[in-house]
């Protein structure tokens, strides 16, 4: 009967149990179930206390691989059995199997397999059967601690290992051992993982520890062995010192002492160890002791060099077999010469490793702690749908609006943005300038994605940060770091085109604690000397107005720029040395005027309007100006602005010490007849054909005569400071008279046709002469010819090796004759024709003064017969 019940009540447990298999097997998802096993065969893991070693190589597997096709990729997992093969013997194995699958090679060569044999041994060893059967499984860990491990990778990068390289080794030739000793990249890494591990595992200073150190022994034999030959072929030389010792000294020391532990490791001592080993036979059991490390693979294994045909690894991890305290296992990382470490430590020791400022000072963390699973990140994806679906707009805002609070209370960084461009997108930031300045001389070389770019004359290359790039930065021993940034943003326009428009800013990181200092010292040092660079940098350039169509607000396409290399000076410009001389007193007067405008309540810039004939020198001034000033030039072009608004945009774009010039202001737009008078409006009529031409021209231009006056010298013109504004123009009767008065073009400077002295420049400057027989000639013929200060230039200049100056002055001097002939000739049909229109004049005036006459005669017998008609009338009724 009990056995009947105790039946009954196992058919019922396994008809549950299937019920409930069969539920599993059709409701769960697939991925949801994969996840579950996985956490299932974990949690077996977590339960059991034991691990089960397979000593025996001759029946049991040697290799055991799975090959899991994923979504997106391909999973490989293996499993060796280290009594036989090494980690280079399998990697060698590994590579040889993707060069058969991908056909990289067509023939290889014989597997080395000729071991290291002792004479003196007897073949074969025998193995106490205590070794090779353990009377009960082996017990790692006696207690639930091993709930409380956790594994974690960490990168090296190039620069990490070289600094860490660089810091051992310099420790060492400081200690002065006696010897010359090079501390190896592998051997620096290993220390600082050992020094940091041991200083956040509390504890005692006289406690004993063990690093051991995997070592290939192939080349260390005599003779040596093939580096290709296959089996295990690994020491485990281990490193022995205390806490305290490890302590008190620096990484040099740890790694000295892992370099002595490598060197101990000689023939004759390995031939002694295999020796004593045979005697007395010992299987590693897997025991690790409480503060032993144990090291696993190496950073020289060709791991990411293997292809089967589906493109390079991505990634190596190793599985459940490394699940100990002080399990350490090193790999090539993916950069070139960088290491990637995954470590399994006990819970706390490794939150206080990720709290250690020296410790992550020369590290960098790849992957974030493993309990974050598929399940939980399902969960917050679906979460996020909910929110962003149900969530009204406006309380989602209020939530954000929390939730960045909530994040600015946890964290123990202060992060500051400085923008390229104000707010308002309507002037680009000096700030921002001045930053990038900064981080491009002092902080840029230790970028590792940089922009490039000419310097001056193109003789070397400037580099910067590229966009999203971060740098660190170190004033008075506070670590911070800055980021560059670009937002882009898409926009549709009302015709249905699609843009985009980017906005850059820099991003300052640093711990709340400097906030203090970072704020009111380093900040303003940065600015102070990116100011500075950018002095010292500057390259004078050429700028010209791009159309309003093509650039918007928060974009930096307004102005298009070249170097300017203008080689015109005062000294070579073709003027009266006097009104040079005061030319460059009031510029030199103004370029240090800053506080004396600031004094008069003046805007800090001048106006300047050079007037004259063609060819007298206008353009020419103004680079002159410009060489002396050291400014930059922004060429204005109205025609391709928009309208008032877009021209205040430009010149807020502009800089200070810089010169904007607008040439020919009297041909760039309808800017002369705004304020007709009763004469011009009375000719409007004969005009009309011209206007309705002129008015389809100015179609794309809405510049006004009263947007200019404001741009220049209104409001917005003190919106920047140190600006000089020119206007050129052949014909300054045309003008305006409120666009020339003094306030705003503060100094009128004729540019008249070229007399004596003028000429006297140029002949020093094209013909390197400061006298001849014949300049009484010339100055004569130039004070009775106007001729344009280029017209004598192009005399002045050879046009061929065999002209010199004897000759080009005899040109000149027939050229001026030919001149004055032709203006004397030009000037009596003028004369001839000034009469003749005269002698029409007054024929015309006779014509109509007769015809007058003939008027007023008509008129009055007209009107002295109407007189006597009436007369008569009268008489008649009378």
């Amino acid at each position: 009967k009990k056995m009947l019940e105790t039946v009954a009540i196992w058919g019922k447990m396994v008809s549950s149990i299937m019920l409930i298999w069969a539920m599993y097997s059709q409701y769960i998802p697939r991925h949801i179930r994969s996840q579950m096993e996985i956490y299932f065969y974990k949690l077996l893991g977590w339960l059991s206390f034991y691990v089960h070693i397979n000593l025996e190589g001759v029946t049991g597997s040697l290799l055991a691989l799975q090959v899991t096709e994923l979504k997106d990729g391909v999973l490989i997992g293996y499993g060796i059995n280290h009594l036989v093969s090494d980690g280079a013997s399998f990697w060698s194995f590994f590579k040889t199997w993707t060069e058969i699958c991908s056909a990289a090679r067509k023939t290889f060569p014989p597997l080395p397999l000729r071991g290291w044999f002792l004479p003196e041994i007897d073949y074969p060893i025998r193995i106490p059967i205590s070794e090779t059967v353990p009377s009960s499984p082996v017990r790692v860990v006696a207690s639930s601690s091993l709930l409380y491990l956790r594994k974690k990778m960490f990168r090296f990068t190039r620069r990490h290992i070289s600094e860490l390289k660089a810091k051992a080794n310099a420790e060492v030739a400081a200690a002065a051992y006696g010897e010359h000793l090079k501390i190896s990249s592998f051997q620096a890494v290993l220390a600082h993982m050992w020094r940091s591990i041991i200083r956040n595992s509390d504890l005692d200073p006289e406690e004993v520890i063990h690093f051991k150190l995997p070592m290939d022994l192939r080349q260390r034999l005599n003779p040596p062995l093939q580096k290709e030959c296959f089996g295990n072929m690994v020491g485990l030389p281990t490193a022995i010192t205390t806490a305290g010792e490890m302590l008190d000294n620096g990484l040099g020391w740890a790694a000295l002492q892992l370099d002595k532990t490598v060197r101990s490791q000689t023939n004759e001592e390995l031939k002694r160890f295999a020796e004593d080993w045979v005697k007395n036979p010992k299987i590693p059991n897997g025991l690790m002791l409480n503060n032993s490390f144990l090291v696993g693979s190496s950073p020289r294994f060709n791991v990411f060099g293997n292809d089967f045909g589906w493109g390079k690894p991505i990634a190596v991890r190793a599985g459940p077999g490394i699940s100990g305290h002080g399990r350490i296992l090193v790999y090539p990382g993916t950069e070139q010469r960088s290491m990637e470490i995954q470590t399994c430590l006990w819970s706390h020791v490794l939150d206080k490793l990720l709290a250690d400022a020296e410790f992550l000072q020369h590290m960098l963390e790849t992957v974030a702690i493993w309990g974050i699973t598929a399940k939980s990140v399902s969960s917050v994806m679906l979460i996020w749908a909910v929110y962003s679906q149900y969530i009204p707009r406006h309380v989602r805002s209020q939530m954000e609006i929390y939730f960045y609070k909530l994040l600015g209370w946890l964290s123990f960084y202060v992060h500051i943005k400085f923008t390229e461009h104000t707010e308002e997108g309507l002037k680009r930031s000096e700030n921002y300038n001045a930053i990038r300045n900064y981080l491009s001389t002092n902080t840029a070389a230790r970028a590792q994605r940089l922009k490039a770019n000419e310097s001056k004359n193109s003789k070397s290359l400037v580099l910067s940060m590229d966009d999203h790039e971060e740098v660190e930065d170190v004033f008075n021993g506070v670590k911070v770091k800055w980021y560059s940034n670009v937002k882009v943003t898409e926009t549709q326009s009302n015709y249905g085109r699609n843009n985009s428009y980017e906005r850059r800013f820099f991003t300052l990181t640093f711990h709340r604690r400097h906030r203090g200092m970072i704020i009111d010292t380093y900040i303003t040092h940065v600015l102070r000397e990116g100011k500075a660079i950018g002095v010292r940098n500057r390259e004078r350039k050429l700028y010209t107005n791009n159309s309003s169509s093509e650039w918007y607000p928060w974009m930096s396409g307004k102005w298009s720029n070249v170097p300017f290399h203008h080689p015109a000076t005062f000294e070579t410009l073709a003027m009266d040395p006097e009104k040079k001389e005061r030319i460059k007193k009031d510029l030199v007067k103004f370029s240090k005027g800053k506080d004396y405008y600031k004094k008069v309540g003046k805007a800090w810039k001048r106006g300047y309007l050079l007037f004259g004939p063609p060819g007298t020198g206008k353009s020419t001034m103004i680079s002159a100006i410009a060489n002396f000033l050291d400014y930059d030039v922004y060429d204005l072009e109205l025609t391709t602005v928009k309208d008032n608004s877009e021209l205040k945009k430009l010149l807020l774009e502009t800089q200070a010490k810089s010169i904007v010039v607008i040439e020919d202001i009297d041909c760039s737009l309808d800017l002369t007849g705004q304020r007709k008078t009763k004469k011009e409006e009375d000719e409007e009529e004969d005009k009309e054909k011209k206007k309705e031409k002129k008015k389809e021209d100015e179609k794309k231009s809405k510049v006004t005569l009263s947007g200019l006056l404001n741009s220049i010298d209104g409001l917005w013109s003190a919106c920047s400071d140190e600006k000089i504004i020119i206007f050129t123009t052949n014909f300054v009767d045309k003008l305006d008279p409120a666009l020339i008065r003094r306030g705003r073009m503060d100094n009128h400077i004729e540019m008249s046709y070229c007399r004596f002295e003028a000429f006297k420049v140029l002949a020093k400057n094209f013909l390197e002469i400061e006298s001849h027989e014949l300049y009484g000639e010339i100055e004569r013929l130039l004070e009775e010819t106007d001729m344009s200060p280029a017209d004598v230039a192009e005399t002045l200049m050879p046009k061929s090796d065999e002209e010199d100056a004897d000759v080009c002055i005899k040109r000149l001097v027939k050229t001026v004759e030919e001149e004055k002939a032709k203006a004397k000739k030009l000037a009596e049909e003028e004369e001839k024709s000034k009469a003749e229109k005269e002698e029409k004049r007054k024929k015309k005036k006779k014509e109509e003064e007769a015809d007058n006459k003939k008027t007023e005669e008509d008129e009055k017998k007209v009107k002295g017969s109407k007189v006597n008609g009436d007369l008569s009338e009268k008489n008649g009724t009378n």
